[in-house]
């Protein structure tokens, strides 16, 4: 018999296969039982290319699972009624592998490689549905693309082996680490984050949540901006602005911290003076060296946003470097690849997807959010978990929540007139919550709740 097999099953359908090493998987389980444990870990039934083999093993697991002995004996009554196991010989079959086993122990090996080649038919597989699906006129390539992308991470998808670890493990891991160095992201810059949260760590789903007009997006271009000077690898998914208006906010931020401001509007409008014209271009160099990046197409779904993410991770791979941060401005406006019922169905999928695709992608995520509009009708305007629009799953999902509140934003909209008797009154609390911004967070997974008030330079589009 051949060590390795390719066979067809049907019209052009070649399985790789090694039905040897399969037989002595099965071999070895029928003649000890106790190896259950051992092979459970390593493979399943879907990795036998062999259907009789893959039927066999699953019985003999679920025998095992039920504590039940599994020998030739006791499991050939199991397929009285199985042509194929008759075919193939029946209880005889089952002597035949059993032997095999008395004489060659199991190695490792045949259940690696067993694995290796059950994924290799499940890639195969996806590559053709793709093909298939690509062949015909008029077909939603987007979706096509979202769906191979999804079937080919499920295909190459790597089982880890289920391990234990007893108490001392867990201490013994926490007293080495003291010396170790903490590895997540921080800014440097925008201090309220810093100051509530600290590193944010590989597998963390951030939430930065406000009304309009409380400087969201200026929060996280700052953000992202003094990370990437601190030499972490940082990637923007901007839903709502091109990446050309995200450049401007990225200039006129950058000119704030060097002590020489040029306002958002007059970047915005070309309405720059000559000064700061080569002011802006002297910075070119040093804002093109960050190791931030923009995805230049906006990412509408999940699916789309998950390949960008792996893209942009295997050119940094290949120059031996990784990525830290993923941020999505804004997560309402990203879809999942497959729409529910309701917003609300979409809004808790988009969520939980996140929260998995940072722990997939070994990332930090932090996904923007919009809040409720019965934040406007309350007079105390500071938001609340509840206020999170259109997902209690939001608050599940995410390791931190911060909310933004800027005073002055909703004091700006009530001033009275100049002779008005309040007048004075607001001109006084203006001046107290001008350029200030609050930071609240109010939840965080890893550490405690709190308040920082750190700066929003609304003119400039700069928050420290």
């Amino acid at each position: 018999m051949s060590v390795f097999a390719v066979r067809e099953a049907g019209s052009a359908d070649l399985i790789l296969s090694n039905p040897a090493a399969e037989q002595k998987i099965i071999g070895q389980l029928l003649y000890d039982d106790s190896w259950a444990e051992v092979i459970g870990d390593k493979v399943d039934d879907r990795d036998f290319a062999d259907p009789l083999l893959g039927r066999i093993f699953a019985v003999a697991m679920r025998e095992v699972a039920e504590r039940r002995r599994v020998n030739l004996v006791l499991l050939a009554p199991l397929f009285k009624d199985d042509d194929e196991f008759h075919d193939a010989g029946g209880q005889r079959y089952l002597q035949d592998l059993t032997r095999d086993a008395m004489t060659d122990r199991l190695d490792d090996a045949y259940c690696s490689q067993v694995r290796l080649l059950a994924t290799q038919r499940r890639l195969i597989a996806s590559l053709r549905e793709t093909i298939q699906s690509a062949s015909v006129p008029g077909a939603d390539l987007p979706a096509i693309v979202a769906s191979a992308d999804s079937a080919l991470s499920a295909a190459i998808e790597a089982r880890d082996d289920i391990t234990f670890r007893d108490g001392s493990d867990c201490i013994d891991e926490v007293i080495d680490g003291f010396d170790r160095q903490i590895v997540g992201v921080t800014s440097g810059i925008v201090e309220g984050i810093d100051h509530l949260i600290g590193a944010i760590r590989p597998g963390w789903l951030g939430i930065l949540a406000a009304r309009p007009g409380m400087g969201k997006t200026a929060t996280i271009v700052s953000y992202l901006r003094g990370a990437a000077a601190q030499g972490h690898h940082v990637l923007l998914a901007s839903l709502e602005m091109t990446w050309e208006t995200l450049a401007l906010r990225l200039i006129a931020d950058h000119c704030h911290s060097t002590g020489q401001p040029v306002s958002f509007d007059a970047i915005m409008n070309r309405r720059v003076q000559d000064h700061h014209r080569r002011q802006i271009r002297a910075m070119r160099d040093e804002i093109a060296a960050l190791p931030m990046k923009v995805i230049d197409k906006r990412c509408h779904t999940l699916g789309q946003l998950r390949r960008a993410i792996r893209r942009h991770k295997r050119l940094l791979e290949v120059q031996g470097k990784k990525l830290d941060l993923v941020a999505v401005d804004y997560l309402q406006l990203l879809r999942p690849d497959h729409r529910g019922n309701s917003e609300f169905d979409d809004v808790s999928e988009v969520s939980r997807t996140l929260k998995q695709m940072a722990g997939e992608e070994d990332v930090a995520i932090i996904a923007l959010s919009q809040l409720s509009r019965s934040v406007e009708s309350r007079e105390d305007k500071r938001p609340r978990l509840s206020d999170l629009r259109s997902s209690g799953q939001i608050e599940q999902d995410a390791d931190f929540v911060i909310f933004l509140l800027s005073e002055e934003y909703y004091l700006s909209k009530e001033e009275p007139r100049s002779d008005d008797q309040h007048y004075d009154a607001w001109a006084s609390k203006m001046e107290r919550a001008r350029d200030r911004l609050e930071f609240s967070c109010a939840k965080f997974r890893h550490g405690a709740d709190g308040i920082h008030h750190g700066k929003f330079f609304r003119r400039f589009q700069a928050v420290r």
